[in-house]
């Protein structure tokens, strides 16, 4: 995948015509708008958000499953991985996610990089609305807003900081360990 790109074996992005591509990022909208959740502690309905989303972005890797934090805000959701996810799928996966559950302040995903050693990232809402200067709430009030948030993001690149590695650098492990907020 292109950095900041959708897939684009889903349809998102790539050669295709443009009115295909349209049409096709118009169902993947469409589709997200029906997953869209207003409470991140509906722990299924999360799931088939996930699900949904990662229909456009592409899979990020194997999980291990997901711990949703529902006590205090901001109200919050870590993805739990066997291996480092894409970083490009990640960001756009924290993106939609966020923007698509109504009460979502974060979006984390983690992996152990060795026994006992858990590398974690948290990406709070306040960064996501900053880095993309939008306030990304508002694109899930209609198909065509979450549309318009997918031609967002392929545009947009996930932000570059040593706390998010890119795939396939291992080297950066070792400087990301710990929670990372970026």
């Amino acid at each position: 995948m292109g950095s900041g790109a959708l897939d684009p074996e889903k349809g998102t992005a790539g050669t295709e015509s443009g009115e295909a591509s349209e049409t096709m990022r118009r169902r993947q909208a469409e589709a997200l708008f029906a997953a869209a959740n207003p409470y991140i502690g509906d722990a299924p309905a999360d799931g088939r958000l996930l699900n949904a989303i990662w229909e456009v972005t592409g899979d990020p890797g194997t999980r291990g499953g997901m711990q949703l934090q529902t006590t205090t805000e901001p109200y919050g959701i870590t993805i739990h991985f066997e291996e480092l996810p894409d970083r490009t799928v990640m960001w756009n996966t924290a993106v939609l996610f966020l923007a698509l559950t109504e009460n979502c302040g974060e979006f984390g995903w983690d992996f152990e990089a060795s026994p006992g050693d858990v590398c974690s990232w948290t990406v709070p809402l306040t960064e996501v609305s900053a880095e993309l200067d939008a306030d990304i709430k508002s694109y899930a009030a209609s198909a065509e807003g979450v549309e318009e948030l997918l031609c967002l993001l392929e545009e947009a690149n996930p932000p570059d900081s040593s706390g998010f590695p890119a795939s396939g650098h291992p080297s950066l492990l070792a400087a990301s360990t710990g929670k990372t907020v970026f």
